[in-house]
Protein backbone atom coordinates (compact mmCIF):
# COMPACT_ATOMS: atom_id res chain seq x y z
CA UNK A 1 0.00 0.00 0.00
CA UNK A 2 0.88 3.81 -0.57
CA UNK A 3 1.26 6.03 2.33
CA UNK A 4 -1.08 8.97 1.63
CA UNK A 5 2.04 11.34 2.11
CA UNK A 6 2.91 9.72 -1.33
CA UNK A 7 0.17 10.67 -2.81
CA UNK A 8 -0.04 14.28 -2.30
CA UNK A 9 -1.14 14.59 1.04
CA UNK A 10 0.46 15.59 4.44
CA UNK A 11 -0.06 13.77 7.74
CA UNK A 12 -2.16 16.34 9.28
CA UNK A 13 -4.07 17.04 5.57
CA UNK A 14 -5.48 13.77 4.25
CA UNK A 15 -5.75 13.61 0.83
CA UNK A 16 -9.76 13.98 -0.32
CA UNK A 17 -9.59 10.47 -2.57
CA UNK A 18 -8.24 8.47 0.74
CA UNK A 19 -11.71 8.12 2.77
CA UNK A 20 -13.41 6.19 -0.68
CA UNK A 21 -10.12 4.52 -2.07
CA UNK A 22 -7.65 2.64 -0.26
CA UNK A 23 -4.38 3.50 -2.56
CA UNK A 24 -2.28 0.12 -3.83
CA UNK A 25 0.57 0.77 -6.23
CA UNK A 26 1.22 3.56 -8.55
CA UNK A 27 0.36 2.68 -11.88
CA UNK A 28 1.60 5.22 -14.42
CA UNK A 29 2.48 9.20 -14.22
CA UNK A 30 1.81 11.66 -17.25
CA UNK A 31 2.64 15.41 -16.84
CA UNK A 32 -1.41 15.79 -16.11
CA UNK A 33 -2.41 12.90 -13.65
CA UNK A 34 -0.99 10.13 -11.65
CA UNK A 35 -2.22 6.68 -11.86
CA UNK A 36 -2.85 4.63 -8.88
CA UNK A 37 -4.20 0.66 -8.84
CA UNK A 38 -6.63 1.17 -5.60
CA UNK A 39 -9.67 -0.62 -3.47
CA UNK A 40 -13.10 1.09 -3.18
CA UNK A 41 -13.82 1.52 0.48
CA UNK A 42 -17.36 0.95 0.36
CA UNK A 43 -18.04 -1.73 -2.02
CA UNK A 44 -14.50 -3.13 -2.36
CA UNK A 45 -14.08 -3.25 -5.72
CA UNK A 46 -10.70 -2.42 -7.54
CA UNK A 47 -10.53 0.50 -9.61
CA UNK A 48 -7.28 2.58 -11.54
CA UNK A 49 -7.55 6.00 -9.89
CA UNK A 50 -6.56 9.23 -11.51
CA UNK A 51 -5.86 12.13 -10.12
CA UNK A 52 -5.26 15.57 -11.76
CA UNK A 53 -1.55 16.64 -10.69
CA UNK A 54 -1.54 20.01 -8.20
CA UNK A 55 0.02 22.16 -10.36
CA UNK A 56 -2.88 20.93 -12.96
CA UNK A 57 -5.29 21.58 -10.97
CA UNK A 58 -4.91 25.83 -10.58
CA UNK A 59 -6.24 25.52 -14.29
CA UNK A 60 -10.03 26.12 -14.77
CA UNK A 61 -9.89 25.15 -18.74
CA UNK A 62 -7.68 21.46 -17.80
CA UNK A 63 -10.28 21.24 -14.40
CA UNK A 64 -13.38 21.81 -16.69
CA UNK A 65 -11.53 19.36 -19.58
CA UNK A 66 -11.16 16.73 -17.03
CA UNK A 67 -14.44 17.10 -15.70
CA UNK A 68 -15.70 17.22 -19.40
CA UNK A 69 -13.73 13.51 -19.94
CA UNK A 70 -15.28 11.65 -17.00
CA UNK A 71 -18.84 12.72 -18.49
CA UNK A 72 -18.29 11.75 -21.55
CA UNK A 73 -16.78 8.26 -21.11
CA UNK A 74 -19.99 7.66 -18.98
CA UNK A 75 -21.98 7.77 -21.48
CA UNK A 76 -20.42 5.54 -23.60
CA UNK A 77 -21.43 1.96 -22.65
CA UNK A 78 -18.94 0.02 -24.91
CA UNK A 79 -16.59 -2.85 -24.24
CA UNK A 80 -13.05 -1.11 -25.11
CA UNK A 81 -14.16 1.84 -23.32
CA UNK A 82 -13.40 1.47 -19.45
CA UNK A 83 -16.31 2.11 -17.09
CA UNK A 84 -16.34 5.00 -15.27
CA UNK A 85 -17.30 4.73 -11.06
CA UNK A 86 -16.59 8.16 -9.53
CA UNK A 87 -15.67 11.57 -10.36
CA UNK A 88 -15.05 14.30 -7.79
CA UNK A 89 -13.42 17.58 -6.85
CA UNK A 90 -13.05 17.90 -3.38
CA UNK A 91 -10.34 21.53 -2.63
CA UNK A 92 -9.36 22.03 -6.04
CA UNK A 93 -8.25 18.44 -6.44
CA UNK A 94 -9.56 16.14 -9.09
CA UNK A 95 -10.16 12.40 -9.30
CA UNK A 96 -11.96 9.83 -11.87
CA UNK A 97 -11.99 6.42 -10.56
CA UNK A 98 -13.04 3.89 -13.70
CA UNK A 99 -12.56 0.43 -13.96
CA UNK A 100 -9.44 -1.62 -13.75
CA UNK A 101 -8.14 -3.56 -17.00
CA UNK A 102 -5.32 -5.92 -16.23
CA UNK A 103 -2.70 -6.80 -18.36
CA UNK A 104 0.09 -5.04 -20.60
CA UNK A 105 0.24 -1.51 -21.16
CA UNK A 106 0.53 -0.43 -24.91
CA UNK A 107 4.15 0.66 -24.88
CA UNK A 108 5.42 -2.76 -23.33
CA UNK A 109 3.27 -4.65 -25.91
CA UNK A 110 5.28 -2.48 -28.57
CA UNK A 111 8.42 -3.56 -26.75
CA UNK A 112 7.29 -6.90 -26.81
CA UNK A 113 6.15 -7.08 -30.61
CA UNK A 114 8.94 -4.84 -32.40
CA UNK A 115 11.90 -4.69 -29.76
CA UNK A 116 11.72 -1.54 -28.07
CA UNK A 117 10.30 0.62 -30.91
CA UNK A 118 8.68 0.99 -34.15
CA UNK A 119 10.50 2.36 -37.25
CA UNK A 120 8.51 5.18 -38.87
CA UNK A 121 9.18 5.91 -42.74
CA UNK A 122 11.98 8.56 -42.33
CA UNK A 123 13.93 5.93 -40.04
CA UNK A 124 13.46 7.11 -36.50
CA UNK A 125 12.20 5.14 -33.81
CA UNK A 126 9.60 5.67 -31.14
Amino acid sequence: MVAPEAVGAGAENEAPWTSRYEIRETLGEGGAAVVYRARGRELGRPVALMVLGESMSVSESLRYRFRREAQVMATIPHPNVVAVYDARENDSRMYLATELVEGRSPAKMLVEAHGGGVRIENGSRW
